[in-house]
């Protein structure tokens, strides 16, 4: 630490003052709390004083010394014994070794300049940690009394050292992924294993073999519409068989998919199609008079597949590339209009690459999707397993908001993982679902609270906060 820190100004109780404040920020920095008690023991003294302490991140550290020196001198309240500390700092006194619920900081002047000792924090408290925090608090005050009007929000807290694991190494995680688009590793999968099952939405199943037949007949007849590289394809279904076909035709033509829920207003789905200029939908019969009047060619996957069937059961022709659109996604549109999001084949490759190693997915997984297609977690609900050799159940639509219904559904497919928003994760606990033990919670799309996590965790999943698949993708 520097000098002026292992030497103070000389008044009487400046160097606990310094500290008090500096331990006050590092706990605002890391709870973002405003709010904080940080308790004092004096050298003078041995009685602890809790120090209320109001803190935002554009206080100047000056500002909140002065604080802390105008709380000290005030006389102590009847009840300061009964406050709770968030942190305590005790001058000159030897560490305590029994066990401490907050965190104590004990200074004391050595030959060096001023030792610090951090004790306490719970389960937090482990060594490294606390070795960590010592660090990053003398850089905080260091930097705060070299330029104490420097709001505290703008402190460094890390070391150089720190400072570059965090920010490079740790994002030093380059792995190898396989340059081939999505639907030709799902092709592989099907020569590996053409009778397992794929596919499942309600009774209905489709092995590997049949899903790669389908999906290639599609493609031909998308391919004599004009469907090539990267020309956007719209595709409003229900939930069902006919949506997977749907997709993996659209990718085996070369186009790229944009998802339109059936649910949408009128408005937005028009929109999506006008600035998306698919010039061609896939649906069904039952939702093809509610699509938005346009120019678009539309077919539809149940009534037209007689048709379709009739074409070859082998894939086209077509060169894939991936770098490659494989969809385009429209944003929620909460900050203006909608914006549609293009993802290319390598990075959903890569993503799906790096999701079958960890948290993992194996040929022997069934794999419950209850995204809708416009949410881009839907592409790993799906993909990932028909990539891996695994099952997919389709869950219908009113399945996925019933929570009875989605309940006895993991149960009837003996799932082994799912993946929800914490609002269907909190639906299922909440209505008395006892979990499956042993299976995979992937939670996204939303933060997730802790005490929700801990429920999901004590009913025996192994849980994994998924959160930022665009990012990734």
């Amino acid at each position: 630490m520097s000098d002026r820190v292992a030497h103070p100004a000389a008044r009487p109780d400046e160097l606990g003052c310094q500290l008090v404040a500096a331990m006050s920020v590092l706990l605002h920095r890391y709870t973002d709390r405003s709010q904080l008690v940080v308790g004092y023991v004096s050298a003078a003294e041995d009685e602890l004083r809790p120090l209320p302490i109001q803190v935002t991140g554009d206080t100047a550290f000056t500002e909140l010394l002065e604080r802390v020196r105008t709380g000290l001198a005030q006389p102590r309240g009847p009840d300061h014994d009964a406050r709770h500390t968030d942190a305590v700092v005790a001058i000159t006194r030897d560490p305590a070794q029994g066990p401490l619920h907050e965190w104590w900081l004990f200074a004391r002047r050595g030959a060096n300049g001023l030792d610090l000792a951090l004790r306490g924090g719970g389960a937090a408290g482990n060594a490294d940690s606390t070795r960590s925090l010592v660090v990053q608090l003398r850089t905080l005050l260091s930097a705060a009394l070299a330029d104490p009007d420097t709001p505290i929000a703008a402190l460094p807290m890390l070391t150089e050292r720190e400072r570059r694991r965090l920010v490079i190494e740790f994002n030093d995680c380059a792995a190898p992924y396989p340059r081939a688009c999505v639907h030709e590793l799902i092709a592989q999968q099907a020569g590996r294993t053409p009778e397992a099952i794929a596919v499942q939405y309600e009774d209905e199943r489709l092995t590997y073999a049949e899903l790669e037949e389908r999906a290639n007949q599609l493609a031909h007849h998308l391919v004599d519409l004009g469907v090539g590289a990267e020309v956007l394809v719209g595709i409003c279904t229900t939930r069902s068989l006919e949506m997977i076909v749907g997709l993996l035709g659209v990718l085996k033509a070369g186009g790229a998919y944009v998802p339109i829920d059936p649910a949408y207003p009128a408005d937005r789905q028009a929109y999506m199609l006008t600035d998306s200029k698919a010039p061609v939908i896939l649906t069904q019969e039952g939702l093809r008079d509610s699509l938005p009047a346009g120019a678009a060619q539309i077919v539809c996957l149940d009534s037209d597949w007689p048709a379709i069937a009739q074409l070859p059961t082998d894939p086209p022709a077509v060169v894939s590339d991936p770098e490659q659109l494989v969809y385009v996604i429209y944003t929620s549109g909460s900050t203006g209009r909608p914006k549609g999001v293009q993802i290319p084949h390598h990075a959903l490759v890569n993503l799906l690459t790096s999701m079958r190693q960890k948290p993992g997915l194996a040929a022997q997984d069934v794999v419950v999707a209850v995204t809708t297609l416009s949410f881009d977690i839907a592409g790993l609900e799906l993909y990932l397993p028909l990539t891996t050799g695994a099952r997919v159940v389709v869950a219908p639509a009113e399945v996925t908001e019933d929570p009875q219904a989605l309940s006895a559904l993991l149960e009837r497919t003996q799932a082994t993982v799912l993946q929800a928003t914490p609002t269907t994760w909190r639906m299922l606990v909440d209505s008395g679902w006892p979990g499956r033990p042993g299976m995979k919670a992937l939670c996204g799309g939303e933060a997730l609270p802790v005490a929700l996590a801990d429920r999901l965790v004590a009913a025996g999943l192994e849980l994994w906060n998924m959160y930022g698949p665009t990012e990734t993708t």
